[in-house]
């Protein structure tokens, strides 16, 4: 059995009131109009809404190959199509197609051919009873849209006509949970799991006591996303239940080793206590153990884990001060810290849940006792003063504390926003992105609140404190202005932007049509807050675009989005020929010239 999962969360549903329509076209590769083509948009929404789940929308295109939808006004889609199978069972599948929905219509292209896919994976006789049984692909550039299919006791499965590109391929445990994932092509032939492994966990208390019940738990999933078109921290993290701890603390488990995984975290929770982290980081030689021990060369088939007595850390959350909001579910993300043997550390970041009380306090007592940067995330379904939306963070703290300040909504501070573009008309669809001047970081961050302008070109949000940059774009244009919060009401135009153009040639100068140029990576140079805060969203911009595919001239083109302060790493390959790093300045043009790849003798 085959299917398709769909998830569209009840709050989404709800708030679909405020969706913008949404058109396009699905054509071959020779330009003819493909009918009957199914059509897949997915958003996490995790973009604006951190703890919120994705949203997907499906279309079927017309006797001319088009569609029409309507999309959630806020969130940055990512658009593929499968055509209508033939009497062979063979449709036309194309890859997907990532960045700026604008007003323009958009052609989503369908290049190849494929039928049901005869897959394998290998390495299950080993596992025994506990191999799994079941297993889902999860489109890497669309990560929200998830093919479900059996596995036969031989590891045989039928996998439909997936989409071109890189999938996310999760096997599931008979709980239905994620025993081990790997990465791999929609046209590879199958995957090899790995044998068990048993890692044996001792807990104990902070004053050596076994802890008895205690459950372990293993992350065999965390996909991250740090760039401006889909963007959340923790959102598709999975973690397997190991079991619990026998009356003498421990509890021995069979594990799947994944080499591609540098950080394989564990947690151990238990009443009355707070979270414990162990993990292997490394490969698998030079494995480091981070654990209760501080042994870093000690064996990784043991891992120790001490659990102090927990420590609450509360908050309350109200409408008003007459009106609390009892009965709320909500989220808090906390960062462990994995100290590395060089002096740094690996961020593990964890969604802890709680529901608010009738006077609307709530308690996170599982936290790890040592956690970092505790967030609270503002609930899906909540909107601020006046229909306002609310940023992703409701309140961070620094430091280890007890509480977070208590959030009224009616207090928090609205402002008014009204985009139009250069020929005076409203902005309709354009993205607005908002980043803190304070604590800003290389990328955009999950916490930097994204939002689309309605059809009127109109926003109404609640900032979040302190000084910070608001960018708009609709992905031709741009405008931005430096804020430090204060204003009820802002008015922007979106003016053209300048493009930083790399035009790729041969060792002849001939253009190489469909070369690949990537970003590697990026700096900024000293500059004012909000050229910093620019740079930042413009390498977000450019490392969600890589890799770019130059046109028939040999030129790729990367908006600058008015961000002068920033210098791109670059590389370019087309087939055997590859260049770089090169150093590309925003706003400037660059020739590259790709060379033949030289034979290594020995």
């Amino acid at each position: 059995m085959l299917r398709l999962l769909i998830t569209l969360s009840a709050p989404f549903a709800l708030l679909m009131a405020q969706d913008r329509p949404f058109v396009g076209q699905v054509v071959d590769e020779a330009g003819t109009p493909v009918a009957g083509a199914e059509v897949t948009l997915t958003a996490l929404a995790g973009q604006v809404l951190a703890a919120a789940p994705p949203h997907l929308v499906h279309a079927t295109s017309d006797d001319r190959g088009r569609f029409r939808t309507a999309l959630f006004g806020d969130l940055d889609y990512t658009i593929f199509a499968i055509g209508p199978a033939r009497a062979d069972g063979r449709r036309q599948v194309g890859p997907v197609h990532a960045g700026m929905m604008g007003a323009a219509l958009p052609t989503i292209v369908v290049d190849r051919w494929r039928g049901a896919t005869a897959w394998r994976c290998g390495g299950l006789a080993a596992w025994g009873e506990a191999a799994p049984r079941r297993g889902r692909a999860r489109l890497q550039s669309s990560p929200a849209t998830v093919f479900e299919f059996d596995l036969a006791a031989d590891g045989t499965a039928t996998l439909p006509a997936l989409p071109v590109g890189i999938a996310l391929f999760e096997l599931l445990d008979a709980a239905g949970q994620v025993l081990w994932c790997g990465h791999a092509d929609t046209a590879a032939a199958g995957l090899e799991l790995p044998p068990p492994t048993t890692v044996t966990f001792h807990v104990v208390d902070d004053a050596g006591k076994p802890i008895a019940g205690a459950l372990v738990e293993q992350r065999t999933t965390a996909l991250y996303f740090a760039d401006l078109g889909q963007l959340t921290e923790v959102h598709g993290a999975h973690w397997r239940r190991l079991g619990k701890t026998a009356d003498d603390g421990t509890l021995a488990a069979a594990i799947a080793s994944n080499p591609a995984e540098w950080v394989r975290p564990f947690r151990v929770r238990a009443a009355g206590h707070a979270m414990g982290i162990a993990a292997h980081l490394g490969a698998e030689q030079g494995f480091e153990v981070v654990d209760a021990r501080g042994d870093r060369d000690a064996d990784r088939a043991h891992l120790h884990l001490q659990l102090p007595a927990a420590r609450a850390l509360g908050g309350a959350l109200l409408q008003s001060a007459e009106r609390p909001l009892g009965n709320q579910d909500v989220t808090v993300e906390v960062v462990y810290l994995l100290p590395l043997k060089n002096g740094g550390s690996v961020h593990v970041p964890l969604l802890l849940s709680a529901r608010t009380d009738d006077a609307g306090a709530f308690t996170i007592t599982d936290a790890p006792a040592d956690f970092h940067l505790a967030r609270l995330l503002a609930p899906p379904s909540l909107t601020g003063p006046r229909d306002a939306r609310l940023p992703p963070l409701l309140a961070d703290v620094q430091g280890r504390v007890d509480a977070f300040p208590t959030v009224r909504l009616d207090q928090l501070h609205t402002v008014d926003l009204q985009v139009v573009r250069a020929d005076g008309g409203p902005a309709e669809g354009a993205l607005v992105v908002l980043v803190s001047l304070e604590r800003r970081r290389w990328f955009v961050e999950p916490w930097d609140p994204r939002y689309r302008l309605d059809r009127a070109g109109r926003l109404r949000f609640c900032p979040p404190p302190g000084e910070f940059l608001l960018f708009c774009t609709d992905g031709d244009a741009s405008a931005f202005v430096g804020t430090a919060g204060g204003e009820t009401r802002l008015d922007l135009k979106l003016e053209p932007m300048p493009s930083m153009t790399v035009r790729v040639v041969d060792d002849d100068g001939k253009p190489v049509p469909q070369a690949q140029v990537s970003v590697d990576s990026y700096g900024a140079a000293e500059g004012t807050p909000v050229e910093l805060a620019l740079g930042a969203v413009a390498t977000s911009w450019v490392a969600r675009r890589k890799p770019c595919l130059a046109d028939a001239s040999g030129v790729v083109r990367f908006p600058c989005l008015g961000a002068g302060a920033v210098v791109f790493q670059l590389r370019a390959r087309a087939g055997e020929r590859a260049s770089g790093p090169f150093r590309l300045e925003a706003g400037a043009d660059l020739t590259v010239t790709l060379e033949r790849a030289k034979e290594q003798g020995g």
